[in-house]
């Protein structure tokens, strides 16, 4: 649904059948990587024509799809460790939980924890979540001034992942 190396949204060529300008968009990958993208799009999009259901996380994605028989399945996260915040943390924690891919939106996380730091608030924001950007954020966040308030974790197992996000003020999760 993205394409690269920008990641912008696919401004849907394929599914109004401007076949070449689809083939353009990948055109960063190299030409056989893009005509390959192109080709296995309409066996994918054939078999979700027939599928009995197609599941997606979020609304948007659905919208984004248009594809027939879509039922939202949002991802989850238990939340009975989440109670047990702080009631006046003096340092509050934030956490993200998500792929570390540029539509999860994890770098406008941390340009507004860069902002909040600017303004003089203190505070831990913990990157729960491995992906192709995690050394680019991690880049981003080192650039931004953001050592020592900003923790990559990166892949989490189930049993610990309610204790990571054991204190947390707020927990952001992508949709």
């Amino acid at each position: 649904f993205f394409y690269g190396p920008t990641a912008k949204l696919c401004p849907g060529h394929f599914r109004a059948g401007r076949h070449k300008e689809c083939l353009k968009c990948n055109a960063g990958r190299g030409r056989w990587q893009s005509l390959v993208l192109w080709l296995a799009t309409f066996p994918r999009r054939r078999l979700c024509q027939k599928a009995t259901l197609n599941l997606v996380p979020t609304r948007w994605l659905g919208t984004v799809l248009e594809l027939p028989r879509t039922a939202v399945v949002p991802h989850g996260v238990a939340g009975s460790g989440l109670s047990r915040a702080a009631e006046s943390p003096t340092q509050p924690k934030f956490s993200f939980v998500g792929r570390l891919v540029s539509t999860k939106g994890v770098a406008a996380l941390l340009a507004a924890a860069q902002r909040l730091k600017a303004k003089g608030h203190s505070f831990q924001l913990h990157v729960i979540g491995e992906g192709p950007e995690r050394q680019a954020l991690e880049a981003s966040a080192k650039r931004g001034g953001l050592n020592g308030t900003v923790e990559f974790l990166g892949w989490v197992t189930p049993e610990r992942i309610e204790q990571e996000l054991a204190g947390s003020l707020a927990v952001v999760v992508p949709s």
